[in-house]
């Protein structure tokens, strides 16, 4: 199962199970249709309904619109969130159509899928996979599954760290054998991604390529980015993008 199906699942599941968590009585919808290039699928309830002033809030972590005593029956307010981030990943879009008290409808745009053989026909002539082993440093949980799952399928050994201290300590304990890294520029309050990956290059006392994702635009950070040598690419990453980048770092 490819990357993408399993993501598109997850949003999937979390949707469904936040439709019976706020469906006491009546009942749950699924339905699927295409809407031009793109698939959308509905997830209908007859629960409590949101107001046209949260629609927005209920994608925020730990929102919850009719849980204001943190009822830990109705879940922690992240099943929405997730969806959300899931979406962007996806280049997806959501949906909401809601009434309080009557329920809702929470539609998942997905766009289109290419033929696989027509997929597999365009990219072939351009690289192959090489394989090897990669160091994943992200400090979002959902964007490092996604990374991690997507280099899986590509056929890469991936190796995750949710901090550039965390992945220096993962390279050294394995041996610093990896073929590149693959690390988010902002990492919270610890390294950068650049940081991480010019610390790995000196500990290791060997070249090491690394692509830096980056969703700041501004001339001092990508500034930073280039005069240190590594690949930058910018956020929202396309996959196919990705692997191709990956590709060519890994074949040196």
């Amino acid at each position: 199962m490819s990357w993408r199906i399993r993501f598109c699942w997850s949003a999937l599941r979390n949707l469904v199970e936040n439709a019976l968590r706020f469906t006491p009585s009546g009942g749950v919808l699924i339905g699927a249709r295409r809407r031009g290039n793109r698939i959308r699928i509905d997830v209908v309830d007859t629960g409590v309904g949101v107001p046209p002033d949260r629609w927005e809030d209920i994608f925020e972590e730990f929102v919850q619109v009719d849980n204001p005593g943190r009822r830990l029956g109705l879940g922690l307010g992240l099943g929405l969130a997730i969806v959300s981030r899931i979406a962007k990943l996806l280049g997806a879009a959501i949906e909401v159509n809601s009434k309080e008290g009557r329920g809702s409808r929470f539609s998942l745009l997905l766009p289109e899928a290419e033929p696989v053989q027509a997929a597999q026909d365009e990219s072939a002539p351009e690289f192959e996979d090489p394989g090897g082993r990669v160091l994943i440093v992200e400090d979002d949980a959902i964007a490092l599954r996604s990374l991690e799952a997507a280099l899986a399928d590509w056929g890469y050994e991936p190796v995750a760290a949710p901090t550039g201290e965390e992945a220096l300590r993962v390279a050294e304990a394995e041996g610093w054998r990896f073929g590149a890294i693959v690390a988010d520029q902002h990492l919270g309050a610890g390294l950068t991604g650049v940081n991480t990956a010019k610390e790995i290059v000196r500990r290791s006392a060997r070249y090491m390529p690394a692509l830096i994702l980056t969703g700041d635009t501004s001339k001092e950070g990508i500034s930073e980015i280039s005069a240190s040598g590594f690949q930058i690419m910018h956020k929202p990453t396309a996959p196919e993008s990705l692997r191709r980048s990956l590709a060519r770092l890994m074949k040196g």
